[in-house]
């Protein structure tokens, strides 16, 4: 494994989006970076003919999924022996330079601490516990375990917002499930959770903003995961619901 951090830049169908928030990240670049953008768009409608020379854009199958997407780029951040991997989105703007070292040195320090989860403007509170799974919902609970890093405070998390710095080897080894295009955020953090070798951290330190940019073609697959896709979650865990959250 390599120094470097792959950022995981998943985007479909948002084209005008994608291209503000790549262009944020560039503009606010790190040697270490290795930018890998997979892109589900429809044939001909892909954002790139010719990349910036640090972009790596994969043309995905239309539709594949997020899942399938993260996947895909994580195995190549894998092949290029990135350390870390840097999960973002086309939605998330990088405001300025991100300063990682901190984060990177604290995943280090212990081997069973898998990623740090970083704040979003814009984005509402989503680092919880879990305080098991019922009949009806995965029940979350508020995380209160705090760890004093290297003048940055860190709480312990079962879950965090879909942007943070995680080991990548921890990424391959409890990938997303593919046929969850969307719901897919606690499925995989129970899972991390079931599997018991890996930690999760929540910071403040670290920031972005969230453009909520959401076009109505867009929309149609985005509300597929109030239906189709939350279904096939209950489907999956035997539930009715969805989550609970008691504070």
């Amino acid at each position: 494994m390599n120094d470097k951090i792959a950022i995981i830049f998943t985007t479909f169908l948002r084209n005008g989006l994608a291209m503000d928030t790549i262009a944020s990240i560039l503009g606010n670049w790190r040697d270490d970076y290795v930018l890998l953008v997979a892109d589900q768009n429809r044939p001909g409608a892909y954002l790139f003919e010719k990349p910036d020379d640090k972009i790596n854009y994969y043309q995905l199958p239309f539709d594949c999924g997020l899942s399938y997407a993260r996947n895909f780029l994580v195995q190549k951040a894998k092949e290029m022996g990135c350390e870390f991997c840097l999960v973002t989105a086309d939605s998330i703007a990088f405001e300025k330079q991100l300063d990682l070292d901190p984060i990177k040195n604290f995943l280090r320090r212990c081997d069973n601490r898998g990623l740090v989860g970083f704040n979003l403007e814009g984005r509402a509170k989503w680092e919880w516990n879990f305080g098991g799974l019922d009949a009806h919902n995965f029940i979350l609970t508020v995380p209160k375990e705090q760890i004093v890093g290297v003048n940055i405070n860190y709480v312990k998390v079962d879950l965090c917002k879909n942007f943070y710095l995680a080991k990548t080897e921890m990424l391959v080894e409890i990938p997303w499930d593919n046929d969850l295009k969307v719901a897919e955020h606690e499925d995989w953090a129970w899972r991390v959770k079931q599997n018991g070798k890996y930690l999760l951290f929540s910071t403040g330190y670290i920031t972005a903003k969230y453009i909520d940019s959401k076009s109505p073609e867009y929309l149609v697959y985005r509300q597929r995961m109030y239906n189709e896709f939350r279904n096939k979650l209950r489907a999956k865990y035997k539930i009715d619901g969805w989550v609970q959250i008691i504070k």
